[in-house]
């Protein structure tokens, strides 16, 4: 798999100019991208999310916990929320949690370490404690259906749902 100090080599130019040209963050003549774009296509290069998330502090990505992918509903809301992720450049990144709360806590560990920049929930029957570290200090959380009673924190709400808010029909 290439990296970035490949493209850089092929091109003949510093990593600089490629992360430049790569994400259009400054100014770099035609000639000089044109030169960087062509090697990163000779060299099948694909931007490291990993490296520009420890950058830019940013993953571009959101965690979203659902009970049963296989229960129609649970899919048409998955793929809405992942057309809208999407519209905004965001990835989606999916934990089927069949409401046990062993697995959310798999799904929960997995999120924390791809450091995702926000999180949907339906929760896990009995489960709410195990957002209390996410709360404290961790990507804002969005819960859906069931609210957590006792996941608290100091100074962060967990958020309120109307009565009328619900899914739409399409």
């Amino acid at each position: 798999m290439a990296t970035i100090h490949d493209v850089a080599r092929k091109a003949g130019v510093s990593i600089y100019t490629v992360s430049a040209v790569l994400n259009q963050s400054a100014r770099v003549s035609p000639e000089l991208t044109k030169r960087v774009l062509r090697a990163a296509r000779q060299l099948d290069y694909t931007i490291s999310f990993l490296a520009r998330g420890s950058q830019t502090r940013r993953t571009l990505t959101i965690g979203m916990l659902i009970p049963d992918i296989g229960n129609p509903w649970f899919a048409k809301v998955v793929r809405g929320v992942e057309d809208i992720c999407r519209e905004h450049g965001y990835s989606l990144l999916l934990g089927n949690t069949h409401d046990q709360a062993e697995l959310q806590q798999r799904c929960l560990t997995l999120f924390r370490s791809h450091r995702v920049d926000g999180l949907l929930a339906f929760l896990a029957p009995g489960a709410e404690e195990q957002f209390v570290p996410l709360l404290k200090k961790g990507p804002p959380v969005v819960f859906v259906g069931r609210r957590p009673r006792r996941a608290t924190t100091s100074g962060r709400p967990t958020g309120r749902r109307s009565r009328r808010a619900g899914p739409r029909s399409s």
